[in-house]
């Protein structure tokens, strides 16, 4: 790209030239003066070629003080000749530029040139009586008299020529970074239409370098036939009819190997003498935005087919609540007429339509109306006359509208139901249950009581000895059993009364040892009949519990009846208390026994369940022990644990809170 400068700057050559030609005369006029120096006059006319200059003339000595300053200098400078005349010539001088000066006239001193000219010399810098500052050039010459060397020089102001040289550049500059900015290159045509030039940055990286475009047309560029294809046909003739365009948009393949959209405006170029010498223009890349508007063209026509497939009703409002958008499943949702829902209505006609069907219930209309046509986020029901149980969530949208959607949840409506129903059935079941077996519990101890005591009457022969011997031994079985099947009951009768809650602490300060060591003699004899050892680990002044020492100590013996009824033969079952880390009391009970598997200990936690289910089981029981346990442990805030694994034995552990723990000092 070519850019035309002004005539200004011939002018200022021509001006430049006129300078240095008066500069070489007053070199020769000084010349001549020095050799005339004696004369009478010289002095007068010296002064009076000094004042008449154009430009400003300042003289200094070999010790650089100024000894001539003309009228132009006084103009140029500001100040008057009697104020700079023997001052040193840092006066006129900057701050910044006078040791840089100075270093330049004493090394003109040593030059054996006699002078040096404006076009021989970079621009100086001056200072003005005011402080200003300002840009000039200078002539110098040197001249040596008896009374030592004088050294002039020829100053002009270019103050003026700079800042138009600078204007022009920035002119350039301003219409080169616009140019490139504007497009993403420029491009000029010969008379015959083919590229003559391309600049800007981004060509080459589009492909579309220099070597890929010049000489070619457009049409060849893209490898087009303007005599088949309309669009082509059209510029063609524009261009050759020497008719401006704008954003002609065409695709071309890229030496990139890619097939690039580009976007073309142009207009036609004339000479001085106006014969047309071709076009010159702009061109844009626009393959990203095509590809983009591909790509949202796609995706809004899947959002479209998904909007239409949703199962939810959908419907879309404006800033002023008006209809922008609805799929046809929300016309099915809410059962509207066909044709009555139209985009751009107002959603208070829906309102209404649903207020005239009882959809909102029974309320204050108006009132409900203005709650609806707030656009907040809502969540409520529409209950249509059909039956059916419609949820609308109402969600309001960052740039303005509302979207609402519609869901049939009659089919949950309906579950929620039957399972609340169902919940209702099983809560009355378990009360009936629970009272049952409370009931019987009772029913049950009665004659086993009476069992219980008419048998051990009988075993102590109050009323004499038996005969035979045999009745004995048969009459301690039955207290035996007796006294087993009491157990079951009191079992039975107190989860029982833990399911339905009825379950009271009566809590007192225990001395845990002390209650671990009375259910070791109450299980020593079952342990004894089956070579089973039971061992008490408590750990030196263990704390008091605050707990209900009934519960404890049936938690207790449910625990050593289990160890001691699955230790085998000469086994061993240790019980324990001590504290954690955490301050919480520890009641342990760990054997050498069966054990149990990962998966059968959660069967073992549950009422009425056996680990061992077949019908001829080797190890009896009622299967209450171990849930019994986890309900008064949960009872007093404790938690109880079972670590086991078969042949290996079983630890149960039950941790009491530490706000439980009671310190004995």
């Amino acid at each position: 790209m070519r850019f035309q400068r002004s005539d200004a700057l011939p002018r200022i050559a021509w001006t430049r030239d006129l300078i240095q030609g008066l500069s070489h005369c007053l070199h020769l006029s000084l010349e001549r003066m020095k050799a005339r120096v004696q004369e009478k006059g010289a002095t007068r006319r010296l002064a009076d070629l000094l004042a008449t200059a154009a430009d400003a003339i300042v003289s200094i000595d070999d010790q650089q003080r100024i000894v001539e300053f003309n009228d132009e200098a006084e103009r140029l400078f500001g100040y008057r000749r009697e104020e700079v005349i023997g001052r040193a010539l840092d006066t006129l001088l900057p701050e910044t530029a006078r040791a840089a000066h100075r270093a330049a006239i004493s090394a003109f001193a040593d030059d054996p040139e006699p002078r040096r000219l404006m076009d021989r010399r970079s621009e100086i810098r001056g200072r003005r009586r005011d402080g200003s500052e300002f840009y000039a050039e200078a002539s110098i010459s040197k001249l040596d008299f008896a009374e030592g060397r004088l050294f002039t020089a020829v100053i002009r102001d270019t103050t003026d020529r700079r800042r138009a040289e600078q204007a022009l550049q920035q002119s350039e500059e301003r219409f080169r970074d616009i140019s490139e900015i504007a497009a993403d290159w420029v491009w000029e045509t010969d008379a015959d239409l083919r590229f003559s030039y391309v600049g800007g940055e981004t060509r080459e990286a589009g492909g579309f370098g220099a070597a890929h475009v010049l000489g070619k047309t457009r049409w060849e560029l893209a490898n087009a036939d303007p005599d088949r294809e309309g669009g082509w046909r059209r510029h063609r003739a524009d261009m050759l009819n020497r008719r401006p365009f704008r954003d002609f948009i065409f695709e071309a393949p890229g030496s990139d190997g890619r097939v690039h959209h580009l976007k073309v405006s142009g207009k036609p170029v004339y000479d001085a003498g106006g014969a047309f010498k071709g076009y010159r223009g702009t061109a844009f890349d626009i393959t990203a935005e095509v590809e983009a508007r591909r790509q949202i063209a796609q995706k809004t026509a899947l959002l479209e087919a998904t909007f239409e497939t949703m199962a939810d009703g959908i419907l879309v409002l404006d800033r002023a609540l008006n209809i922008e958008a609805f799929n046809r499943r929300f016309t099915e949702v809410v059962e509207y007429p066909d044709g009555f829902v139209r985009l751009g209505d107002p959603v208070e006609k829906l309102f209404r339509h649903n207020v005239q069907r009882g959809a909102y219930g029974e309320s204050d209309l108006e009132k409900r109306l203005r709650e609806l046509m707030q656009p907040k986020f809502q969540r409520f029901e529409l209950r249509l006359p059909s039956g059916r149980h419609i949820e609308v969530r109402s969600n309001p949208m960052p740039t303005g509208g509302v979207v609402r959607t519609y869901t049939d949840i009659t089919d949950r409506k309906r579950l929620e139901a039957d399972l609340r129903d169902s919940a209702t059935r099983a809560e009355a079941a378990n009360r009936a249950k629970s009272e049952f077996l409370a009931n019987m519990s009772h029913e049950l101890r009665t004659p086993l009581n009476a069992i219980i005591g008419f048998s051990d009457l009988v075993a102590r022969q109050t009323l004499g000895p038996i005969s035979p011997a045999k009745y004995l031994e048969y009459i301690r079985d039955i207290r035996a059993s007796g006294e087993h099947l009491l157990l079951v009951i009191n079992n039975i009768l107190d989860l029982a009364k833990a399911e339905a809650g009825r379950l009271e602490l009566r809590e007192a300060t225990l001395d845990v040892a002390g209650v671990l060591e009375a259910c070791m003699r109450m299980i020593e004899v079952a342990a004894a009949e089956r070579g089973v050892g039971v061992v008490l680990e408590v750990i030196a002044d263990l704390p008091y519990l605050l707990a209900d020492e009934g519960h404890v100590k049936q938690m207790a013996l449910n625990l050593l009846s289990n160890a001691v009824k699955f230790t085998r033969d000469r086994g061993q079952v240790v019980v324990g208390a001590s504290l954690d880390v955490e301050g919480r009391m520890i009641l342990t009970v760990r054997d050498n026994g069966i054990g149990m598997s990962e998966d059968e200990i959660p069967l073992a936690l549950e009422p009425f369940r056996q680990v061992d289910n077949r019908l001829s089981r080797r190890y009896q029981g009622s299967g209450l022990g171990l849930p019994l346990a986890r309900r008064l442990a949960e009872l007093h805030g404790a938690i109880l644990t079972i670590a086991s694994a078969p042949a290996h034995g079983t630890a149960v552990s039950i941790a009491f809170p530490a706000h439980r723990v009671v310190n004995r000092h």
